[in-house]
């Protein structure tokens, strides 16, 4: 294109002309169609419209049964095998009488088993008084009615001299206005209190003993000051804390004290391995005992320290007047508690001149031993030779005086057991407290591995240091918390003797004493 010279001037010589080009080329459009093939569509049902019933039914046969037993092998037949079989069967039966007379059907109905809680006694001020703050529950006792409950508070953690104070409560269930969060009485004591016991007739005579060896005994019967003896300190009294208190009588303790009330005689034992007598009318040291046994290592005389105690109610039967005592090494010995007339002389004249008049051993033998210090001893009510044990090990044993192997060993937590005790009415149940809170009621009838019933104490993994069955009133149960005492209705099948109860009692021990 020649270069074009622009001009301003208005005019009409000059026009140029440019052709669009994108329009050239048109495409080129035609009109389709395009359809799918018809969707076909049909409805269809499918439905069985035929049924078909049969059954069947076996034709009477009793009249060719008949024929068959006419001309069978006859009575003579029948006699030869019994006499084959019968003597195979007499003799498994006599391998397993044990079994069969502890499990025997008992077509009666069976009666329940439940614990249901009834009171929890707390005593507040334990919680508000100077220095008790961190006291609990260390044991309970039943009175001889059945109705007062008595409890000590103190500590088992004590390291070194006790400034702790102390307390014994009380508590009257069968009181008008009966308040479980007011104790009907409270008594304190300088020390820890680290044991109580009710005397098994008096109602009002309640014994105790504390960390720092000092022995009481009070009468709540009484108006105004209710501590009627305090013991001594001497050279034969406790060093180290008392551990157990029982109230014992005997046709021996006679010979030294006066008939009646006068025969009663209270036991104490300590962890200094002594174990004394007191007439605590007169506030007398009668006679002491020391723990001494052999080690089981070296076979050295040793003394051991006392942890609790039981004393069967008829003594044991190859040594009248005995008692059961645990001990701090695990060991549980058969004690005996006689002394001869020379030897109470003699202690007497030793115990004036304010010298130690502990001359001789308790001790006659070894019943069982544990792998840790014993917590808890237990007699049994029926069978005076049987006792009950459990310890830091965490194992239950119960044990015969005449031999020593144990009958039967348990192991129903995974924790320390602190409590043990036989029931009063009952041979063959036992409860035990444990570390974790709870404690297990065993029906050794029913079931000897499981128990019957776990009742939930303490609702955490604080330990149950003391239970306690009711003489009196056999439906009473009491267990211990940190700071409060919980008392169970137990229902007719933990507190009703079952058929031959006894008797599956005496057949364990026949059969474990045989073997």
């Amino acid at each position: 294109m020649a270069a074009i010279n622009p001009s301003l001037e208005d005019g009409d010589t000059l026009q140029v002309n440019i052709q669009s080009t994108w329009q050239l080329k048109r495409p080129q459009l035609q009109e389709k169609a395009l359809q799918t093939v018809r969707v076909h569509q049909q409805d269809q049902a499918c439905q069985s419209s035929e049924h078909n019933s049969k059954s069947t039914q076996t034709d009477r046969l009793f009249k060719k049964y008949s024929d068959a037993v006419r001309g069978g092998p006859g009575l003579a037949a029948v006699v030869a095998f019994l006499n084959k079989v019968v003597p195979l069967i007499e003799v498994a039966i006599a391998e397993t009488s044990l079994y069969t007379t502890q499990t025997e059907v008992d077509w009666t109905q069976e009666a329940p088993t439940d614990a249901t809680l009834s009171h929890t006694l707390h005593a507040p001020d334990t919680a508000t008084s100077p220095g008790s703050e961190q006291t609990c529950c260390t044991s309970v006792s039943w009175s001889s009615t059945g109705h007062g409950v008595a409890v000590s508070y103190g500590r088992f953690d004590v390291e070194g001299w006790c400034l702790q104070p102390g307390r014994l409560c009380t508590w009257n269930l069968a009181r008008t206005g009966f308040d479980p969060n007011k104790p009907e009485v409270t008594v304190e004591v300088d020390s820890c209190l680290q044991c109580c016991a009710y005397h098994s007739q008096q109602t009002g005579l309640i014994a105790g003993g504390t960390y720092t060896g000092d022995v009481y005994v009070w009468d709540l019967s009484q108006e105004g000051d209710f501590q009627v003896f305090k013991s001594t300190l001497s050279a034969s009294s406790h060093q180290e804390p008392v551990t157990a208190v029982s109230w014992h009588s005997s046709s021996a303790d006679d010979a030294l004290h006066n008939s009646g009330e006068d025969a009663d005689v209270l036991i104490s034992l300590g962890s200094d391995g002594r174990l004394l007598m007191w007439r605590w009318q007169t506030a007398e040291l009668l006679y002491g005992f020391e723990l001494m046994w052999q080690h089981p290592d070296t076979s050295k005389m040793v003394l051991w320290g006392g942890t609790c105690m039981a004393l069967p109610q008829q003594g044991f039967q190859q040594q009248p007047g005995g008692c059961l005592v645990g001990s701090e090494g695990g060991a549980v010995f058969r004690c005996s508690l006689d002394s001869t007339a020379a030897a109470r002389q003699a202690f007497a004249q030793a115990v004036g001149a304010q010298q130690k008049g502990l001359v001789s051993s308790a001790i006659k033998s070894l019943v069982c031993q544990h792998a840790g210090p014993v917590h808890a001893l237990s007699a049994s009510p029926f069978d005076p030779n049987l006792a009950l044990s459990c310890g830091l090990d965490g194992q239950v044993r119960i044990c015969s005086g005449l031999i020593r192997q144990p009958l039967l060993e348990l192991a129903p937590s995974d924790s320390y057991l602190f409590a043990a005790q036989w029931s009063p009415t009952r041979p063959m149940l036992i409860a035990i407290g444990a570390g974790d809170g709870r404690v297990f009621l065993y029906d050794l009838m029913h079931n000897p591995e499981r128990p019957v019933q776990i009742l939930d104490v303490c609702g955490s993994a604080k330990p149950v240091y003391g239970l306690a069955f009711n003489v009196q009133a056999p439906e009473l149960f009491a267990t211990t918390d940190q700071q409060s005492v919980k008392v169970w209705t137990l229902q007719e099948g933990l507190t009703k003797q079952k058929a031959k109860e006894r008797q599956a009692l005496d057949r364990l021990v026949a059969d474990a004493t045989a073997k």
